[in-house]
């Protein structure tokens, strides 16, 4: 068995203040690890640490551009198992996401806030994405469809396990330190 690591957090950026502000969830944004270094972590999100756009899937690294601006933005680590098969399913759709450039659809954050399924070609939102990478697996239930998903809904799948909750600097610390999550 392996894991699958999500990372909700919540930073200060305009786009994650809306969220919350329609939404009043505690994580406005999802990211995913195949490991326990949480190295590299995954997502949709901006190129540019203080632009919004372009954005695409990307590694976000802790010690340099968004999160090391936000290091003081909420973060919770969850973890799922899987078959051994189920994680490299799930690193597969990753990859195949890097080559094809997996763009972010901003309109897929309107149509999910407002319950329409939508989706667009080569595009998707964070939790879409995560969603998609956990399905990947074949033995996640996660319940609704991806690009219905917000970051709360992670925390409802069946067998999700609270590992860390905190601030992404103490994180990036830990992980400094101790090399793993657990």
């Amino acid at each position: 068995m392996k894991k699958v690591y999500l990372m909700l957090t919540k930073s200060s950026t305009g786009i994650s203040t809306f969220i919350n502000l329609l939404t009043k969830a505690r994580y406005t944004h999802s990211s995913c690890s195949l490991n326990s270094a949480l190295d590299p972590v995954y997502s949709v999100g901006r190129h540019f640490t203080f632009l919004n756009w372009p954005a695409h899937v990307k590694v976000e690294p802790f010690d340099s551009g968004f999160y090391w601006w936000h290091r003081w933005a909420k973060v919770g680590i969850y973890s799922l198992e899987v078959s051994d098969e189920g994680h490299r399913r799930m690193q597969e759709f990753v990859d195949e996401q890097f080559e094809k450039k997996l763009k972010f659809a901003i309109m897929g954050l309107y149509y999910c806030g407002r319950n329409i399924r939508k989706e667009y070609e080569n595009k998707m939102f964070c939790s879409q994405f995560v969603a998609n990478v956990l399905k990947a697996s074949g033995e996640i239930d996660i319940l609704k469809d991806p690009a219905l998903f917000h970051p709360m809904d992670f925390l409802k799948i069946k067998g999700i396990k609270e590992i860390y909750l905190g601030r992404i600097k103490d994180l990036a610390q830990y992980l400094k330190d101790n090399g793993t999550i657990e």
